[in-house]
C-alpha cells in the first residue's frame, strides 16, 4: 500500500474498479489498485499496489513473497529466503 496521492503524482493509473480488503480489526474496506515496478535490493518486479490513504506505506505478504523475503517476528527483521528453499512459496 502506498498513498493514492503519491501514485497519482507518479501518473500511475489505477485499475478501473475498487477491490475489497479486510483490515486487521475486521473492517471491510475498498481501495483502488495499480500495478507498479518496485525495486528492493536491486531487484525490480511488477507488483500489485493498493492506492491507500495518506501516510500509509505498507509492504504486504504477496510483495514479500515475490522478492523472496520473510518476516522474522522475534528479531523484527526481514530475511531473505534462499533460492534453493521452497519456504514461503
Amino acid at each position: 500500500m502506498l498513498p493514492a496521492s503519491l501514485l497519482s503524482g507518479l501518473e500511475i493509473a489505477p485499475l478501473p474498479r475498487r477491490f475489497p480488503f479486510l483490515t486487521a480489526d475486521g473492517r471491510e474496506v475498498e481501495y483502488l489498485m495499480v500495478y507498479a515496478l518496485l525495486t528492493v535490493d536491486g531487484n525490480t518486479m511488477r507488483c500489485p499496489v493498493i492506492a491507500g490513504p495518506e501516510g500509509r506505506f505498507l509492504l504486504g505478504a504477496s510483495t514479500l513473497e515475490l522478492f523472496r523475503y520473510k518476516v522474522n517476528p522475534v528479531e523484527e527483521l526481514l530475511e531473505s529466503i534462499p533460492e534453493h528453499s521452497e519456504e514461503g512459496i
